[in-house]
Formats: C-alpha cells, structure tokens, sequence
C-alpha cells in the first residue's frame, strides 16, 4: 500500500514538474531584462516589437522577441542574446564577433549575416548567400555549407 502511494505521489509530482518545465506565455516588453532591452534599444531601435514571449524549463528561462517584420531575437535568462534572425536586413556588425567578421570578409567576400547563433560549443552564422558556417569557441571556421 505504501508503495502504491508513493508511486503516486511521484506521478502527481512528475506531472506538476512537467507542466512547469514547459510553459510558453506573452509577457510585456518591460519584463525583459534589462540588458535585453539595451541591446534593442541600441542596435535594433528603429525595429517595432510584435510581442515577446517567455519559455520556462525547469532549471532555465528563455526569452523571444518577434519584431513585426519577422525578425526576431532570443536571448537567455541574464539577457543575452543566444539567436539572431534577421528576415528583412543583416545582423547589426557590432553583434558578430571580430573574429568571425575577419573570415567572412577575407573568405566570403563580406556577405552580410542574417542570422547567427551562440552557445558553448560556438557560433553558426547564415550569410546573405544562403551558405551556413560554423565555428568553435575559439572563432575558427569548422565548416561550411550551402
């Protein structure tokens, strides 16, 4: 009998963690942290904002942010941007990184980036051309596609 209690203690519980750990909702623009907001403010301020939007995981939280023309922004639970997607312009150079500037200049004739993506194993940039790079933490080109 115990043990049948138990495993639906556990169950109830799983479930309720569960739920937590996926929950999408609309929030208002002033709840994004604060170095969020700076970085639209200085690189996409002419932009309008459609909505943002917030994810929270178990352990994490993730912001979106759609502008009406479709691009959009992802940032992390400090404000960072983690995503960049740009549908109608370039990725503002000030948000790619030197380095990775550097490659595409001397090896892809200074396409512009549309699109670009972080995380602790590096970056993915989609250039202009529609060819894909990936590069490591420390900046060098892994690969590319088209």
């Amino acid at each position: 009998m115990k043990k049948t209690l138990l495993l639906i203690a556990a169950a109830i519980l799983l479930t309720g963690l569960t739920a937590l750990a996926d929950s999408h909702r609309t929030i208002d623009y002033k709840q994004l942290p604060a170095a969020a907001r700076t970085l639209i403010a200085d690189h996409f301020g002419d932009a309008r904002v459609g909505y943002v939007e917030t994810e929270n995981s178990l352990f994490d939280r993730e912001y979106k942010v759609l502008f009406t023309d479709g691009s959009t922004i992802e940032f992390d639970k400090n404000g960072n941007w983690t995503e960049i997607d740009c549908k109608r312009g370039r990725v503002p150079q000030r948000l790619v990184p030197q380095a990775i500037r550097d490659v595409i200049d001397t090896r892809f004739d200074g396409q512009g980036v549309v699109a670009i993506e972080r995380d602790r194993r590096g970056y993915e940039v989609e250039l202009e051309n529609g060819v894909d790079l990936e590069f490591d933490r420390r900046f060098r080109l892994v690969k590319a596609d088209d």
